[in-house]
């Protein structure tokens, strides 16, 4: 499995995260078992990866050095892309949990997340440094770094949730807050439905222009997608396959007509708008100053 279809699951889980943090689904004991093993393991790879560089830094060869980038660039590329899902992943449980006022997926999944975020930041050094690698790999590396960095937060801000805890999780706090504030803005629901593939096609043209077409590793990806599906049990899902919307979880939780209504629907976007505008008499405009250009920052 690519990278890139990890970053286009991270997408999907951000595209009905409020659905799932409204479900407050209670996931099983070996499901985040398997995450957490299946996480280790990749991490383990890769530490091992990084240090047969620094093994050929001590050597002081500048031919093993070359020819550790040449067969280890796409792992580098693998560490900065599938932080998306890493991010989404731990924002999400984080959410479920404060909604479910409990304490029992987070822990694991910021855990996971930490030790990925210590990676990615010796990818940074290793970019930083620059030693052995050719100034295109640099910038074409350091260029999907940044893409990833924007992304993030654009699938952390497209959840638009009422709470703050997935912020903890984005890059750029005031970037993801604008993401969220355009992303209610989409109109009705078949403008955010196109609006939502539109998204996800762009992020992965960019992503597949800018990693490697071969997968550096295959099985670890396909272990930990496959501990992230384990995660999401039947009942999140409806008869058709779809995952069952925010509404419908809310009725079948057991919430009154009222609560269920259009008017109660209405008034709660109308206060998270309301929320939006004081943000920006608080701190500034937020997001593009055009409405027209309000998916300009969505194609990177």
């Amino acid at each position: 499995m690519h990278c890139v279809t990890l970053a286009e699951l991270a997408a999907t889980v951000s595209k009905h995260g409020s659905a799932i943090i409204a479900r407050r689904v209670t996931v099983p004991a070996a499901a985040v078992t398997c995450y957490w093993a299946s996480s280790r393991n990749r991490f383990e790879q890769w530490n091992q990866v990084i240090s047969r560089y620094h093994s050929a830094i001590r050597t002081g060869n500048t031919d093993a050095i070359e020819r550790w980038w040449d067969s280890h660039l796409s792992v580098m590329e693998e560490i900065l892309v599938s932080e998306l899902l890493t991010r989404v992943v731990a924002a999400v449980t984080a959410e479920t949990d404060h909604a479910a006022e409990r304490d029992e997926f987070s822990p694991v999944t910021q855990a996971i997340y930490l030790s990925h975020i210590g990676i990615s930041n010796r990818v940074a050094e290793l970019i930083l440094q620059g030693r052995g690698l050719s100034v295109k790999d640099t910038v074409k590396l350091n260029r999907l770094r940044t893409g990833v960095e924007r992304w993030t937060d654009a699938l952390l801000g497209r959840m638009s949730l009422r709470t703050t805890e997935y912020l903890n999780f984005c890059v750029d706090r005031q970037r993801t807050q604008e993401f969220a504030m355009e992303s209610r803005n989409f109109g009705d629901a078949a403008s955010s439905e196109t609006a939502g593939w539109l998204i996800q096609a762009s992020m992965r043209e960019m992503l597949c222009r800018r990693t490697s077409p071969e997968p550096a590793l295959p099985q670890a990806n396909r272990n930990v997608a496959d501990a992230v599906l384990l995660m999401y049990q039947p009942e999140l899902f409806d008869d058709f396959g779809s995952i069952k919307s925010a509404l419908l979880n809310r009725i079948e939780r057991g919430a009154t007509i009222t609560e269920c209504s259009p008017t109660a629907i209405l008034q709660g976007q109308q206060q998270m708008q309301s929320q939006d505008q004081g943000q920006q008499d608080a701190g500034g405009q937020l997001g593009p100053s055009n409405p027209s250009d309000k998916f300009e920052r969505w194609y990177l």
